[in-house]
């Protein structure tokens, strides 16, 4: 990996400049890039999730993945959740009867043009 790119995105997020990283791979087609991070979000992608949140009056999100962790910051910067809010990993999309679990798909929307999706899914309580 190209450690000048490496430092730069370090420095970006020591100055909490998520716009910034985001545009060091704008077009989604940068090697070392894509080393650090799988996909890359568009703000508009961003504005989708912040939105979502909004309108369910959510206070965070689930994230599945494995990776570095800064999807996860690039999102938390620009959608919140703020300081002192919970955090919770538990994958029930995917369990087996999941369909039984009250939950249904929201919205949804391609991360650029990556075949890639970020999905919202809500639990019904009723």
């Amino acid at each position: 990996m190209d450690s000048s790119f490496l430092n730069s995105v370090l420095e970006l997020y020591k100055d909490n400049k998520w716009k910034e990283i985001l545009n060091l791979n704008e077009k989604s087609d940068n090697l070392n890039a894509l080393k650090i991070l799988w996909v890359w979000p568009s703000e508009e992608n961003l504005y989708f999730i912040r939105k979502v949140l909004y309108e369910q009056n959510l206070d965070g999100i689930i994230s599945l993945g494995c990776g570095c962790g800064l999807l996860e910051w690039i999102i938390n910067k620009s959608t919140g959740p703020g300081k002192g809010s919970g955090r919770l990993t538990d994958p029930e999309p995917f369990k087996v009867n999941f369909e039984n679990l009250k939950w249904r798909l929201y919205g949804f929307q391609e991360i650029k043009d990556s075949k890639d999706f970020i999905a919202v899914y809500v639990k019904c309580v009723k």
